[in-house]
């Protein structure tokens, strides 16, 4: 699974893409997948987030044309993307909020 968002953003940059296309697709194929299972990686260990951070950063690498040697920060920056971190404790806060809240309505 992990392989995956990267072999899609790849064969995209080889047809000459340009970087909105290329985000755009990152923004509605590749991050979505991510997003899914923020509820269930709240529990996950550090190597796996890390892994899931690494491929997220493969795809902003690709986006942007950067190195991999460019800091994470600024790939992230360049490419206009959230590290995984905010956004898994926004959806994980999301998740929280409307769960609590068909629990009120249930009752």
């Amino acid at each position: 699974m992990l392989e995956c968002p990267k072999v899609l953003l790849k064969i995209i940059i080889n047809c000459k893409t340009a970087y909105n296309t290329l985000r755009l697709t990152y923004l509605t194929l590749i991050r979505p997948i991510f997003e899914y299972g923020f509820p269930i990686y709240c529990c996950a260990s550090n190597s796996v987030l890390k892994k899931l951070e690494q491929v997220q950063l493969s795809s902003a690498c690709i986006i942007t044309g950067l190195k991999h040697s460019c800091p994470s920060n600024i790939v992230l920056l360049e490419a206009d993307v959230q590290p995984l971190l905010f956004r898994r404790q926004n959806g994980l806060t999301n998740f929280l909020a409307s769960a609590n809240k068909t629990k009120r309505l249930s009752t």
